[in-house]
């Protein structure tokens, strides 16, 4: 697997050199999951102006079941209990102005890490190239069975409102970039927003 455009080239070597494959197994996934959440140090601006991340930078979104990283400013942030500055978006669709997707960061890491795993049933294919993505839609991701983790996440954003290219996520980094402490909250810490979340996957 070539690596030149990936953002944790290192990381992906590294697993790969010990036989972990992204995505091929629980195991694997479990491996890259858990090195990621050793990244304690990670910022997302910092991230962003990465060559990695420049290399993966789009202008707009291109398919659902894609993952991207933004920069997001929301409108009436005034009034709005919070936000997450810096989404990290799976698209489920766009549409005249604007899109809707899953932002995992409004759960934890590790129940961001049981909500992807439930949504990989949708997996185009196990190859976690470039045109590997999840082929789903809001109603399928009702018929997933256990908790309703997906229903915190639902979000919808307006395109005049992105502050930032989109950074497209290789699928091979899926599971690393879900660990990673890149949600940057307004107007609530992160703590307050996954005790709200898991009341609402509970409902």
């Amino acid at each position: 697997m070539s690596t030149k455009r990936f953002i944790f080239q290192r990381l992906l070597n590294e697993g790969i050199e010990k036989g972990f494959t992204p995505g091929s197994s629980e195991e694997s996934r479990r491996w890259f999951r858990d090195k990621a959440g050793q990244l304690s140090d990670i910022r997302p601006d910092r991230l962003m102006k990465t060559k990695g991340a420049r290399d993966n930078t789009v202008n707009r979104l291109f398919h659902p079941g894609d993952l991207y990283l933004f920069q997001y400013e929301a409108k009436g942030k005034e009034t709005l209990p919070y936000y997450d500055k810096f989404p990290l978006v799976m698209l489920i669709e766009d549409y005249s102005g604007g899109f809707m997707g899953v932002n995992f960061h409004y759960l934890p890491p590790k129940l961001r890490a049981v909500l992807m795993t439930q949504m990989y049933e949708f997996l185009s294919d196990e190859r976690f190239d470039e045109q590997t993505r999840l082929k789903f839609t809001y109603e399928r991701l009702k018929s997933l069975s256990g908790k309703s983790l997906w229903k915190p996440c639902i979000k919808r954003y307006l395109n005049n409102q992105c502050k930032s290219r989109f950074v497209k996520i290789h699928p091979a980094e899926w599971d690393i970039v879900l660990q990673l402490p890149l949600d940057r909250f307004v107007g609530a810490r992160r703590t307050t927003v996954y005790k709200h979340s898991r009341k609402a996957s509970d409902r």
